[in-house]
């Protein structure tokens, strides 16, 4: 009896939110073109992009794979402020992932068009923000901005958050132009790290994880982000001149292996097939998870050869010294091509293992074949 409760219930759940889900999507208001909107577009050079298209056409093989529809295209690229703007910013769990959703409303708490995020919560906005007009004289109202997308893991949190405050200096934007900076999560150790080296004042940072709002003036980095399908080609410029290490730091010359086996995910089970064999050549065995960011990047700075199973921790390739080899052991294929993209602009030898997995288990744990093992001591032994 107790157990038809809870799944009526669950079910009932289930209606509400598609019920609002499609209520929200009816009635949202564009964002671009609002009344209460200013556009500055992107020169050509800050709209470029690298996307997986070009990368196939590059390769001319089916390895990559293709264009995601779980984010809204971006057309053009700018900076985007809207007046009046109510703020509603929550946690939303996704299994072992978190997402960070921020949902706006203009001044007659219309839900307004927001492509950096996946879900919308009606429910929230009519809890959090009385709808109706509202208007807050200039004096008092202050001039937000929000970096980063819904996606809040390392790789997504370093390339957005940091790119869209670079991208905003080339836009003629400073740390004076903001009262607040509204960062996507922006809670975890390794992301209070990250807007440190960015040096923005503490006092201005407000979490979008329970940020509420009710009239501000928001600044909005347009440009595609939230995908690792099509990435900036500057985006290794930004960070590099953002939080990057010195030219002079870069001395290659260890021989790493990355571990995820302490990771909550996509761990490889049988991960001592391989680094037994990599430890006899020489490599270091290393978490980075253990590391702080700082230290992670003195870590890709001075290795000459790494070797990692896919994962967000290869974001930090792009500390490398010119001409390292970096070994990207992908599961499966198709598969995303975030890092191949990076090692180009970064100017590393990036090589791709395919098809490493012999058996993919719950929560994307794998074991690797021997013959990925046997590929991946292969390039190893050639490389310079």
């Amino acid at each position: 009896m107790l157990k038809d409760i809870v799944g009526l219930k669950k079910n009932m759940q289930r209606q509400i939110n598609l019920y609002i889900s499609k209520f929200a999507k009816n009635i949202e208001q564009p964002l671009c073109g609002h009344r209460d909107a200013s556009w500055m577009a992107a020169p050509p050079w800050l709209s470029d992009y690298t996307s997986v298209k070009d990368i196939c056409n590059q390769d001319e093989v089916e390895c990559w794979k293709g264009d995601s529809i779980s984010h809204r295209d971006i057309v053009a690229s700018g900076v985007l402020t809207v007046k009046h703007v109510g703020v509603v910013g929550y946690r939303l769990n996704c299994g072992s992932d978190a997402q960070a959703i921020v949902n706006l409303v203009d001044r007659w708490g219309m839900p307004l068009f927001f492509p950096f995020k996946k879900h919308w919560n009606l429910k929230s906005l009519v809890q959090e923000i009385t709808l109706g007009p509202t208007v807050i004289s200039r004096q008092n109202r202050r001039r937000a901005v929000l970096l980063g997308s819904s996606n809040v893991g390392f790789y997504h949190f370093l390339t957005e958050v940091v790119g869209d405050w670079w991208f905003l200096k080339k836009m003629g934007f400073n740390k004076d132009s903001f009262d607040l900076f509204i960062i996507h999560d922006g809670e975890k150790t390794w992301q209070k790290n990250i807007l440190d080296l960015l040096d923005i004042e503490k006092d201005k940072i407000r979490s979008s994880f329970g940020f509420r709002e009710k009239d501000i003036d928001l600044v909005i980095p347009y440009r595609g982000k939230g995908s690792p399908l099509n990435v900036p080609s500057w985006t290794c410029r930004a960070l590099c001149e953002e939080i990057g290490v010195q030219e002079s730091q870069k001395k290659g010359y260890r021989k790493v292996y990355i571990s995820r086996k302490d990771a909550t995910r996509r761990r490889m089970v049988n991960e001592a097939v391989l680094t037994g064999k990599l430890e006899k050549i020489g490599f270091e065995i290393v978490e980075c998870e253990n590391l702080n960011v700082r230290e992670q990047q003195d870590l890709f700075g001075s290795a000459k050869i790494i070797v990692a199973g896919h994962g967000a921790a290869l974001t930090n390739l792009v500390w490398c010294p010119e001409n390292a080899l970096v070994l990207d052991i992908h599961q499966e294929s198709p598969a995303v091509p975030c890092f191949k993209i990076l090692g180009e602009q970064s100017r590393i030898k990036y090589v791709p293992i395919f098809n490493a997995a012999e058996e993919i288990y719950r929560y994307g744990d794998w074991k690797i074949s021997e013959k990925a093992v046997e590929m991946i001591l292969d390039e190893v032994a050639v490389a310079p």
